[in-house]
């Protein structure tokens, strides 16, 4: 099916609700922004999946609208959920009981239930564990390979996995470790705090966060936002690579088949010619086996 029909029904429809959020009372909108960031984060995901075939003027035209729902998201939610104002007083005073109010804002954030449907693999509300995908509350009904990360405090989370995940979401981590082997799509991240995240994907984006280091692979620009005291690094994360455990069908016996050998760590060429060389017949004749040189 066309982008473009999956796409216009989704975008019409968080204008719709963008336009509709005054009206809702204050209870309702904490899950009605929830799930608004969620379609705008679907909508995300799949326009980065179509970028194989979609035309690059097209690309653009997506990208654009999808920065403008983005902004009038991020307007909305500061005019109708405004951050409370703090005040110092003095400690001689009596203290006063905290209204009912109080305490339920300090209660974190809780993901509107459509959000958490929609992933495959979830961690949430955890303090203190190592977290992998064979730990992860895991969706039968969802055909996708999303995660999502929420709410989760001095935990180290090992994402690496022999299947790639498409996407990574999340929301509210403080004082954790994130290890994530290649994404298929993007990671979006809200409300981190003093984390390390190690990533690979197509499209990092960022949101209110800060003190984080960051060790990433990225093919587009990655994308921050509210978000200060970030240290970039590359990404070094290892994997099983079973190089050198080569079965040759054509030499059964025990012992070692002449048909392979190990090339030495000492002879692995330093870098590789990713932009064109200035002398194409030199490089080639650095990188090819020696007996192919004189071809």
């Amino acid at each position: 099916m066309s982008l473009i029909y999956q796409y216009l029904p989704f975008y019409v429809d968080i204008e719709h609700k963008l336009n509709q959020l005054e009206l809702l009372p204050k209870t309702q909108l904490p899950d009605s922004f929830d799930s608004i960031l969620q379609t705008i984060t679907n909508l995300e995901k799949q326009v980065n999946e179509a970028l194989v075939y979609i035309p690059a003027y097209d690309e653009r035209k997506y990208r654009q609208s999808l920065k403008e729902l983005s902004a009038t998201y991020t307007v909305k939610k500061s005019q109708l959920t405004p951050k409370s104002k703090f005040s110092f007083k003095s400690r001689r005073g009596k203290p006063t009981e905290k209204p009912k109010a109080s305490e339920d804002q300090a209660k974190p954030t809780q993901l509107a239930p459509a959000n958490k449907a929609q992933a495959n693999y979830t961690f949430a509300d955890q303090n203190g564990s190592y977290l992998n995908l064979d730990s992860s509350v895991n969706n039968a009904d969802s055909q996708s390979k999303d995660c999502l990360l929420h709410n989760l405090r001095n935990c180290i989370v090992n994402l690496v996995s022999e299947t790639p995940l498409t996407a990574l979401l999340i929301d509210t981590l403080e004082n954790c470790v994130v290890l994530c082997g290649p994404l298929a799509g993007s990671l979006i991240a809200h409300r981190v705090k003093n984390c390390v995240l190690v990533i690979a994907c197509h499209q990092f984006r960022l949101h209110e966060s800060t003190n984080l280091e960051i060790y990433l692979h990225a093919t587009s620009h990655p994308i921050i936002e509210d978000s200060t005291q970030l240290r970039f690094g590359r990404y070094n994360l290892d994997y099983v690579n079973m190089f050198s455990e080569v079965e040759d069908f054509n030499w059964l016996k025990k012992s070692e088949s002449p048909n392979w050998t190990l090339i030495p760590d000492i002879s692995v060429p330093a870098s590789w010619p990713l932009e064109q060389p200035a002398n194409m017949k030199t490089t080639l004749l650095e990188l090819l086996p020696a007996k192919f040189n004189d071809a």
